[in-house]
């Protein structure tokens, strides 16, 4: 069974960190991250927040720092907005989905182009 409060809730966390990261958030870093996706425990108490980088050949090492350090701060943030009795601990983690979609795509587009050389 689908527990709908915790989507509800993951879907306002998303919003509320990308809006903070956007405008609150001074560390040019931090800009260039998108927030893609929040999963939550049933509990409320822990939230996953999925995150891509553009341009890929930015040090991911570094975005992970600067988000460890803005956790506290975004953290905070949310809490004076949404109106949860627990605001989620925050786990970043890096969304590598995209980059497996774009793999795919490069390999479908590159079938197409074999089938149309074959076809001449």
């Amino acid at each position: 069974m689908k527990n709908y409060r915790c989507e509800r809730v993951a879907d306002l966390i998303t919003r509320e960190i990308a809006q903070i990261i956007e405008k609150k958030i001074s560390d040019p870093r931090l800009h260039l991250i998108t927030i893609t996706a929040t999963r939550v425990t049933r509990d409320i108490r822990i939230a996953y927040v999925y995150y891509t980088v553009r341009p890929v050949d930015v040090e991911l090492a570094e975005i992970q720092a600067a988000l460890k350090n803005a956790t506290g701060y975004i953290r905070r943030e949310m809490g004076q907005v949404l109106e949860l009795r627990y605001i989620p601990e925050l786990r970043f983690e890096f969304d590598k989905s995209l980059d497996y979609g774009n793999r795919i795509w490069d390999q479908l587009e590159a079938l197409e182009d074999d089938d149309t050389l074959d076809t001449e």
